[in-house]
């Protein structure tokens, strides 16, 4: 898994990326850099190596993203995604400076109108919130740590403390296992119908509030 995530991301991460990785993830989870580099699978000095070197080989920069991704894939995931985000930005402001520099050479109102329809589709298209697109499996998620709270006793009241208290204050009376229920009924009665299927909910092959 480790090894199929690096190679989906390796070629988005930089020769000071892979440096920020081995430090602040290896280096911080066994406690050395040698043990850091028995875990990539490198020799020291080729560490060392890294601050002259002007880049870091893909295949070094996978095994690092790789070593990252099984001390913490969670952070290593984190990392690349705010990685990711600022291309995203460092692109559109490009495409939006290109636009203005069109509109002043513009010879025409029909040249300044399809810089306008370009302009407002970037703002279609990007306006929205990445998260919005990630909907369906935060739902799942937060469904399976509901799930696995009552399987442990705890009352997801508790855990999501937001969510019950904003959304569900009508419910938050009787028994732990009621309320969770009823929650899941609420949740259920204001989320629209979707084919989607989570990897959350495959993992765990729970009952999905989504169907």
């Amino acid at each position: 898994m480790s090894e199929r995530l690096a190679e989906k991301f390796v070629d988005f991460i930089s020769r000071k990326d892979t440096m920020t990785l081995f430090r602040d993830v290896l280096v911080e989870k066994y406690g050395s850099i040698a043990r850091a580099c028995e875990e990539v699978g490198i020799e020291r000095k080729t560490f060392y190596n890294w601050e002259k070197a002007r880049e870091i080989s893909r295949d070094t920069r996978a095994r690092v993203l790789a070593a990252a991704l099984r001390a913490d894939r969670y952070s290593t995931l984190l990392f690349i995604a705010k990685i990711l985000r600022e291309k995203i930005v460092s692109a559109l402001f490009e495409a939006i400076n290109y636009l203005a520099t069109s509109a002043a050479k513009a010879g025409s109102a029909e040249e300044l109108s399809e810089n306008a329809r370009l302009l407002r589709t970037i703002l279609r298209e990007f306006s929205r919130p990445l998260i919005d697109e990630l909907r369906a499996e935060i739902r799942d998620t937060k469904q399976v740590i509901e799930y696995r709270a009552l399987e442990l006793g705890a009352d997801p009241a508790e855990i999501f403390p937001e969510d019950y208290a904003l959304i569900a204050a009508p419910i938050l009376v009787g028994p732990v296992e009621e309320r969770a229920g009823l929650w899941g009924e609420l949740v259920e009665a204001t989320t629209s119908a979707t084919s989607y299927r989570s990897p959350a909910r495959e993992w765990l092959s729970i009952p999905a509030i989504v169907t």
